[in-house]
């Protein structure tokens, strides 16, 4: 019930470009204009990394970095590294579709300390090791990744509200799940368990009272008492 993506015609995405420059409001970098604003930019939409980027300062202090360049297109390389540490403000990083021959995962990534929102879906990210670093973030997008087995960093997340991926298996956190108590969306989870009845994990689940979106797969029928304790526990907060 609820839209998923939208259209407009090519004037009126004219116009809010034109709306986004007049007002300050987002830098837009595209095939058409490549060049950077002369003022502070606090948010910044790239449709294009053809040219080196890095070069501005500006860059410095962008709180929101939208990257909706084409996969077929010649990426800068260096661009992407360099995110971590030229953008260590960022609270907002859009890398829906980048592709993922380009992407090296350095320790690095954990300069995003004041990350809030971020969004690798559809980029092949090979690891999060990285993700116990971002103790700010409140969402994490990694569906059709081949990240299905999440680190035990992510424990450290306190604040996370959002953790979408696909047929995620949760076993290496079976101890632990029940200390991100802010969770409020949990999806997909798969119950399939490596040497384990799942019923520790499953117990887990009823810690998270702010849970409202939740999406399991893989309950086998002797797990079913645990998983109704659970869903009582936190229905009944």
């Amino acid at each position: 019930g609820k839209a998923k993506s939208c259209r407009v015609h090519d004037l009126i995405h004219d116009m809010i470009l034109r709306k986004f420059k007049d007002l300050s409001f987002c830098q837009h970098i595209s095939k058409k204009d490549e060049s950077m604003s002369s003022g502070m930019v606090r948010r910044l939409s790239i449709e294009t990394i053809s040219n080196d980027l890095m070069g501005s300062s500006k860059s410095l202090h962008a709180r929101s970095l939208l990257i909706f360049a084409d996969e077929n297109e010649a990426w800068n390389t260096n661009f992407v590294q360099r995110i971590p540490t030229k953008y260590k403000l960022l609270k907002v990083f859009d890398f829906e579709d980048g592709p993922s021959h380009y992407i090296s995962i350095h320790e690095n990534w954990g300069n995003l300390a004041h990350l809030k929102y971020l969004n690798l879906r559809n980029s092949n990210m090979p690891s999060l090791k990285f993700i116990g670093k971002l103790q700010n973030l409140e969402t994490l997008d990694i569906r059709n990744t081949s990240i299905k087995k999440l680190p035990k960093e992510i424990r450290k997340l306190r604040k996370l509200r959002h953790l979408l991926g696909d047929d995620m298996k949760l076993f290496q956190l079976k101890n632990c799940l029940g200390g991100l108590t802010s969770l409020q969306t949990l999806r997909h989870v798969k119950l399939t368990m490596e040497n384990d009845d799942g019923v520790e994990l499953i117990r887990e689940l009823g810690k998270l009272k702010q849970l409202r979106n939740f999406c399991l797969t893989g309950v086998r029928e002797e797990q079913g008492s645990a998983l109704c304790s659970s869903i009582s526990a936190y229905l009944g907060s």
